[in-house]
């Protein structure tokens, strides 16, 4: 059976990077986004811990990311499973380039739980954006976000799928998302008198530190 995504689930945060370990340590780390050697099996934790590390070190002392210095920093995209054999490659392929064989993961199965940075963006109208690509206004960098399919369409029958009935949604997604919320309460925060709601969850223990992402402290943001 083949399921293809028809809409998604995003849920956005910012966490300490010790609360990250302690939440993430208990799932299987996935290369998702890239191609990966046809032995490849799993990602060892450490990588994206300490990649999360230096990102938000980073992100709470008013570093100003800019793209073409800091892509690097961004590189934190990562697929989290809870069972391996969920994990679906497509066909290997060689590289005629280094005559070594590769793989890419397939989409088309239950996907696994996706991770990537986000922005914020205020626009001229003073509206607060979270959904624009973090490559386009990297300086506007505030965090984390889970993506996971919200519905998806079966390609036997066309029958949509709701993904609370796929059990990576109950067991990462799902679970990932309360241990979040248990630890972090909403971003609020105001610009000028106007009130901003966006859709973050942010640590309870680091709201002291976030005055100083550069997003907040260069908008003078009076947080709540």
């Amino acid at each position: 059976m083949k399921l293809y995504a028809k809409s998604w689930n995003k849920f956005k945060f910012l966490i300490a990077p010790d609360e990250f370990e302690n939440i993430f340590r208990e799932f299987h780390h996935i290369e998702y986004n890239h191609r990966v050697s046809k032995d490849y099996i799993e990602t060892d934790p450490k990588v994206l811990f300490n990649k999360y590390k230096g990102f938000y070190e980073k992100l709470v002392s008013n570093y100003k990311f800019i793209w073409k210095t800091d892509a690097d920093l961004f590189d934190l995209h990562s697929g989290f499973t809870n069972d391996l054999n969920k994990c679906v490659y497509e066909k290997e392929f060689i590289d005629q380039n280094d005559n070594k064989f590769y793989k890419n993961m397939d989409w088309n199965n239950e996907p696994c739980v996706g991770m990537s940075p986000f922005i914020l963006f205020l626009d001229g109208k003073n509206k607060l954006l979270s959904n624009i690509f973090y490559a386009q206004y990297p300086e506007n960098a505030m965090g984390i976000q889970l993506e996971f399919p919200k519905e998806m369409v079966c390609s036997e029958n066309t029958e949509t799928v709701n993904c609370t009935e796929i059990e990576t949604y109950n067991t990462v997604y799902k679970k990932i998302v309360e241990k979040i919320n248990k630890i972090s309460k909403n971003l609020v925060f105001t610009i000028d008198e106007q009130e901003y709601k966006p859709p973050v969850k942010v640590s309870k223990n680091i709201f002291e530190e976030i005055k100083n992402v550069y997003f907040i402290k260069n908008n003078n943001c009076l947080i709540k």
